[in-house]
């Protein structure tokens, strides 16, 4: 379901209102909270089973991911998960949720499981706070609720200022997708309604209880189909799937058909092995689309072979280690090391032999290279460094903000007018040291933003195609992105006003079609994905080329076709057959990641631009 992931979310409110809940029941029934047994009940509900799938899926990640950067990522999530800062590890690793890095991370669900142990630790505190002052003085009475409210009213505006683009350097952990800050609102809200059920009397009768249960689940429905992955999240979105649960808890109060239909036998069952299944079934898919890349079945049937070693992990782990009664320190301590150091000496170990042992020797030319070809970002970043220059816009250079890698804009020669700009996401930028290479004369410059479309949509693309516009002496303008990354029919009319834009200004405009893009990163082509085992991966099927090519380029070809001048240079061919498309071409890696070109891939692209496309050769010409 696209908007599968907002289970989270749902999981996160259910958990606010439980928690409180039970927590409140406890401090009515003896008058104080007893965090220790709270803490090693959170303990023995959560982490043994946590730590069971973190030594496994290290283990498998070991045999087999690459040590050069996906077994990397995963024993650190590893140890994140076990230390309860997973989400921080994952936000600094693995980026976006959506990114193909996440997507090779078999512990990214780990993430919310520290959301959520955040949230133990914090907000029993809070709670027992409020209720002291509300027992101490009558005016303080409501003292949690306000609190609450309080935490639930900031963290709502963080997400919303982070759905809104609103960011600071080093601030995505604070305002990201991983973020408890923009969480704990959720969380917040489920306490909300636990409090107030404990202070008021709920008189609506069955029937109406079945109609707020019945809106609750339709939300809940349509937040998985509504909701996906373009969608600016958490955010205003988040509110559906939130309001359903709210929902569907309160309808919960009296017995109705709702609150019957969840309680059948099955839903509990479900409810009861809900946290295993949660926990086995994403390291599952992982490996299996690790393995099995382009099947479409892979995952599926990964999700469902999860399905036995989750119930497995539920009734002779999770329930052994809950039933069993801890009554002194030392027998927690005994618990505890031996429940935490597997997992993290594992984790360790993977991480240190991958960082120690096994990078070494692929630096040193110990394991042999496949291809020769740059596969570290270090090696690309030079090319837009000396002996390159920034470009002599210091609007641009300055008040937009560039990636972390290159300046939002460059130049092949110093102090002098640009003749042919680059512009788009950093697809365009990869571009720029090639053509600097093959067109020796000229001053080629690059106006590119990370993860951004080059069309006339906000103020800092909006700058870069003005100033590009209005530059008497650019006369070629290249756009290039990532377009299979973007909805194109959203934007199409945007696109169509750029390129307008740029022919009444006189310049000769060409768009590329880009490269095709690969589910493996461009080291796996290089060298061995395991040492242990001799096996390159360099190849896709023309079949999911041609699949993700269909989504954008007739749109694209539609908006090219209705500005006179303007003309599309195909260059996804460049890598592919009718059989397959590879990474490497005549004996060279042409990749540096799954879907950036090296230099060396760079320079072999704008060779064959200039010698198989006349226009475009003859535009460049025109301007010796």
């Amino acid at each position: 379901m696209p908007g599968g992931f907002v289970g989270v979310d749902v999981f996160f409110v259910i958990s606010g209102f439980v928690i409180t809940a039970m927590l409140h029941r406890e401090w009515l029934n003896h008058g104080r909270i007893r965090f220790r047994n709270f803490y090693m009940n959170r303990f023995k509900r959560l982490t043994p089973a946590l730590a069971l799938v973190v030594a496994v899926t290290m283990i498998f990640s070991a045999i087999i991911f690459s040590p050069l950067g996906t077994q990397t990522n995963a024993a650190r999530t590893g140890i994140g998960a076990m230390l309860s800062i997973a989400n921080f590890v994952i936000a600094r690793t693995t980026v976006g949720y959506f990114d193909q890095v996440a997507e090779t991370n078999p512990l990214l669900n780990a993430w919310s499981l520290s959301v959520e142990e955040q949230f133990y630790l914090i907000f029993p505190a809070v709670l027992v706070l409020g209720w002291v002052l509300a027992k101490r003085t009558v005016h303080l009475r409501g003292a949690s609720f306000i609190l609450i409210s309080g935490i639930a009213i900031l963290s709502f505006g963080l997400a919303l200022a982070g759905s809104l683009g609103w960011a600071f350097r080093g601030g995505g952990w604070v305002l990201g997708f991983y973020s408890p800050f923009t969480r704990a609102w959720e969380f917040a809200v489920g306490a909300l309604l636990a409090i107030a059920l404990t202070r008021i009397t709920v008189s609506l009768t069955p029937r109406v209880m079945s109609v707020v249960g019945t809106v609750g689940i339709a939300m809940l429905a349509a937040s998985l189909w509504l909701i996906n992955g373009s969608t600016t999240f958490p955010g205003t979105w988040t509110l559906l799937p939130v309001t359903g649960t709210l929902l569907l808890l309160f309808a919960g109060v009296c017995e109705n058909r709702v609150s019957r239909a969840l309680s059948i036998r099955p839903a509990i069952k479900i409810g009861d092995w809900s946290y295993s299944i949660y926990l086995w079934h994403w390291p599952f898919i992982v490996f299996a689309i690790y393995l099995w890349p382009y099947s479409p079945y892979a995952a599926i049937i990964a999700a469902v072979v999860s399905l036995a070693p989750a119930l497995a992990s539920y009734y002779w782990l999770e329930q052994l280690i809950r039933q069993r009664v801890i009554k002194t320190r030392i027998q927690s301590t005994k618990l505890i090391a031996a429940v935490m150091i597997p997992p993290l000496a594992l984790a360790a170990l993977v991480d240190v032999t991958a960082k120690y042992y096994w990078q070494p020797q692929y630096e040193s030319g110990d394991i042999p290279a496949r291809f020769p070809g740059d596969v570290a970002i270090s090696d690309t970043w030079t090319y837009f460094r000396e002996p390159f220059y920034p470009c002599n816009d210091e609007a641009v250079l300055f008040a937009v903000i560039g990636d972390n890698y290159t300046p939002p804009c460059g130049q092949s020669v110093p102090n002098a007018n640009i003749d042919v700009a680059l512009m788009g996401d950093s697809h365009a930028a990869h571009l720029f040291p090639g053509l600097v290479e093959v067109l020796p004369k000229k001053n080629i410059g690059y106006y590119t933003l990370g993860a951004k479309p080059p069309i006339d949509d906000g103020a800092e693309m909006t700058r870069i195609i003005d100033n590009i516009a209005q530059d008497p002496f650019i006369k070629t303008v290249i756009l290039n992105a990532y377009w299979s990354s973007y909805d194109v029919d959203v934007f199409e009319s945007k696109l169509l006003e750029t390129l307008q834009k740029f022919r009444q200004n006189g310049k000769q405009v060409f768009v590329t079609d880009d490269i095709p893009n690969f589910l493996f990163p461009a080291y796996e082509c290089k060298y061995p994905i395991n040492p242990i085992w001799e096996n390159y991966r360099c190849t896709e099927p023309f079949e999911y080329f041609y699949d993700s090519y269909a989504t954008y380029v007739s749109s694209l070809e539609n908006t090219i076709n209705q500005v006179p001048g303007v003309q599309l240079l195909h260059t996804a061919n460049y890598f592919c057959d009718e059989v397959k498309c590879d990474m490497a071409r005549d004996g060279t890696l042409m990749y540096l990641d799954q879907h950036h070109l090296n230099h060396q891939g760079s320079e072999y692209l704008a060779k064959r631009l200039l010698n198989e496309n006349p226009e475009f050769s003859r535009a460049l010409s025109a301007q010796e």
